[in-house]
């Protein structure tokens, strides 16, 4: 029983290193397994709790920065790249033309449902951010962007580039 009890105080270890935070409080006082409960069961539902804690609200807004899957599309006069953007609001997004880079970054926010409790969440929550490198003939100056749909539009005239300042883009 002793290698369970040490598993048990690791995954707390590994709880304290990753939030921060100690443990919270449980429903039930922290004990030795009891002797009447079966202990692959009981480390199982000790690990089932340590986990929901770990993929909590809280560890949602720690994730690291997401980055937004893209397709780029090119004919003879222009580019046009196509960032998905499920769930992103206009007003947080942004788009900044810099000489040859476009930057582009936001939030993807929680829903407007108060009182709500994440649960599960395998579509990036929080901060995202994606820098593109544009080819010489590509003119940032002339940049539009489009959200709809859930995807981001940025269209790049192209031709010979001259050397332009940073600016903001609007996001129609």
């Amino acid at each position: 029983m002793n290698g369970i009890e040490e598993t048990i105080d690791g995954v707390e270890r590994l709880y304290r290193t990753v939030t921060g935070k100690e443990l919270p409080s449980s429903d039930e006082p922290y004990a030795p397994i009891p002797a009447e409960r079966n202990p692959g069961e009981y480390v199982a539902q000790q690990v089932e709790r340590l986990t929901s804690l770990l993929s909590g609200p809280e560890m949602a807004m720690k994730r690291p920065v997401q980055v937004p899957p893209m397709s780029v599309w090119e004919t003879e006069s222009e580019l046009l790249l196509c960032l998905e953007m499920p769930g992103v609001v206009r007003d947080h997004l942004h788009v900044q033309a810099m000489g040859r880079t476009v930057h582009v970054h936001g939030d993807r926010g929680r829903p407007s449902a108060t009182g709500a409790r994440l649960t599960l969440a395998e579509t990036g929550l929080g901060s995202f951010q994606r820098v593109i490198s544009l080819p010489p003939n590509a003119r940032s100056e002339d940049l539009s962007a489009k959200i709809g749909d859930g995807m981001l539009e940025l269209r790049i005239p192209k031709s010979m580039m001259n050397p332009v300042p940073a600016r903001s883009v609007p996001v129609l």
